[in-house]
């Protein structure tokens, strides 16, 4: 059984704009909004599985951030070292 409904001429241009401008979204939006969820769930279903291996790489991620904020080396002193060690 179909319902018929009673719109004003303005309100009908009102949603067949809003009907286009979702339509007129990229493919991979589309896409992605119409999978997300499944999407969601694998990447769950991965971290549950892969723990250690998540684990590991979050702690080498950090080791490595950790070693890029090395104490700062004065050029100057590099400098005078290199002056010592080459006389």
């Amino acid at each position: 059984m179909s319902e018929f409904v009673t719109v004003s001429l303005a309100k009908a241009l009102e949603m067949a704009r809003e009907k286009q401008k979702e339509d007129s979204k990229p493919a991979w939006k589309r896409f992605y909004e119409t999978h997300r969820e499944h999407e969601l769930a694998r990447r769950r279903e991965y971290r549950r599985q892969h723990k250690e291996k998540i684990a590991e790489y979050n702690r080498r991620y950090r080791a490595t951030k950790k070693k890029k904020k090395a104490v700062y080396t004065d050029p100057t002193i590099l400098f005078r070292e290199a002056i010592r060690c080459s006389t």
